[in-house]
């Protein structure tokens, strides 16, 4: 006997698609189910089979659509889909029906072996309801997880495919999920670094404004004061370490580390700042301390002897050699 079980609209065999997949899910995640293309039971279409092995022999959870059944049909389901199981040496299952359920109760399906190991189940994803026979009282209760996982389902706490697989495969490799691990570590010296490119700048904009006292400029005046912020003097971030190429060909090559703290302007000094604090912390707990500042200060002092090679005359300053070789690595 064939019955042919079918949804009343599109909406509606979407929520079945999204309440048997986070049913499956969960049931994958919490207690070792696995999803199964048998047993199935050719009393029903489109339904989904999740299977654990017990040491009492398979158990099966098949979730599938209730359209519009009374309680007769629904109890002469169950005992069709229990038949199949049986033929297919299935130990235990529940047949979860997805739909409106009213005036439809769950039941316990009778055996000769036992009572209570297969059970009908009613949800109903529009009231976010779950209808489930008492548990046995002489036996314990295998099938709390498949209420657990509705019950995430009608709560909204289920989460991506991808992201349960992945923090399962974590869990039994003895590792922790990426966000557990952002949370256990520590970002100091990207801190460290954003305030010593803050400081260098001041102290640029102040050795500006004395040179530009030494050449008769009034530096109180509130105007001098915003143009050497808006643009610091070429003369004194070349003393304080931009690269130049003739001086670095000298041997001045401290200059290479020391130009990826200084910056020309307000402008310059916001937008690496901003970004040394919006990269830097993440990065440096991904790679660790020590090999967060190797990279910056390799990549730095690259993006330093590439400026000082293409620019022959010209002085140049700044963190982006540093922070694109972060971005890089």
């Amino acid at each position: 006997m064939r019955l042919r079980v079918s949804a009343a609209s599109t909406g509606y065999l979407s929520t079945l698609d999204a309440f048997k997949s986070t049913v499956g899910i969960a049931l994958m995640e919490g207690a070792g189910y696995s999803p199964c293309p048998s047993p199935v039971t050719p009393a029903i279409e489109g339904g989904r089979a999740w299977v654990r092995h017990t040491p009492e022999g398979p158990c099966v959870v098949f979730v599938a659509p209730l359209a519009d059944r009374d309680a007769i049909a629904v109890h002469s389901l169950g005992e069709i889909w229990l038949a199949d199981m049986l033929a297919q040496g299935v130990a235990r299952g529940i047949l979860l029906l997805v739909g409106a359920a009213d005036g439809v109760r769950p039941m316990c399906l009778d055996t000769e072996s036992a009572n209570g190991d297969w059970q009908v189940w009613l949800a109903d994803p529009g009231v976010g309801q779950l209808l489930r026979p008492p548990p046995t009282p002489d036996k314990p209760d295998t099938f709390e997880v498949v209420e657990t996982a509705a019950q995430a389902y009608f709560d909204g706490t289920d989460l991506n495919l991808g992201d349960l697989w992945e923090e399962e495969r974590l869990h039994r490799s003895g590792r922790v999920s990426f966000n557990d691990f952002l949370q256990s570590q520590s970002a100091v010296a990207a801190f460290v670094l954003a305030g010593i490119i803050v400081a260098m700048f001041f102290v640029s904009t102040a050795l500006t404004l004395n040179i530009w006292a030494q050449a008769g400029v009034h530096i109180l005046d509130p105007e001098t004061v915003f143009a050497a912020v808006k643009t610091n003097s070429p003369m004194a971030l070349v003393r304080l370490g931009s690269t130049l190429r003739p001086l670095i060909e000298q041997g001045e090559l401290w200059r290479l580390l020391a130009s990826n703290y200084l910056h020309a302007g307000l402008l310059h000094l916001f937008v690496n700042a901003y970004s040394v604090l919006a990269l830097g912390p993440i990065l440096e707990k991904i790679f660790g301390t020590p090999r967060f500042l190797a990279i910056w200060v390799v990549s730095g002092t690259c993006g330093s002897m590439a400026s000082a090679w293409v620019n022959v005359n010209a002085a140049s300053v700044g963190a982006s050699g540093a922070l694109f070789g972060l971005l890089g690595a």
